[in-house]
């Protein structure tokens, strides 16, 4: 029950649109904003720079 009840928050986290990504210019999903991070992190190491990584911001 109380896995069922977690996942159930999550997934509803996860489908909220949220405006924390700088580099974008209109809300996107936790979820896609996490696929956005993941994808920028992967670029910066791949290229070996760390600049082209831009950390979320949270007021």
């Amino acid at each position: 029950m109380e896995l069922r009840f977690f996942l159930s928050k999550l997934e509803k986290k996860l489908q909220t649109d949220v405006k924390y990504l700088s580099y974008v210019d209109h809300a996107v999903s936790f979820r896609r904003g996490i696929a956005l991070q993941m994808n920028m992190l992967v670029k910066a190491m791949e290229e070996e720079d760390a600049f082209l990584y831009k950390p979320i911001e949270i007021r």
